[in-house]
């Protein structure tokens, strides 16, 4: 499996390189994960797969800092 990081908060919102914020993870899910949500936040993306892509009767709801 190649790998690459992943900024969890993009550099341009905000994030550093730190390991806290930075995962490994699989080159070509890397990939598709910019393909589909660019450096949206967390409720961005959550808003537009709510708006756009799920069933009206479902609604997913971040858990800020949750467990």
């Amino acid at each position: 499996m190649s790998s690459n990081w992943h900024h969890r908060r993009p550099r341009s919102r905000g994030g550093d390189s730190s390991r806290n914020n930075c995962k490994l993870v699989d080159i070509r899910r890397h990939h598709w994960w910019h393909c589909l949500f660019g450096n949206m936040s967390g409720d961005e993306i959550m808003e537009d797969i709510n708006t756009n892509w799920l069933d009206p009767r479902f609604k997913i709801v971040p858990n800020k800092g949750g467990k």
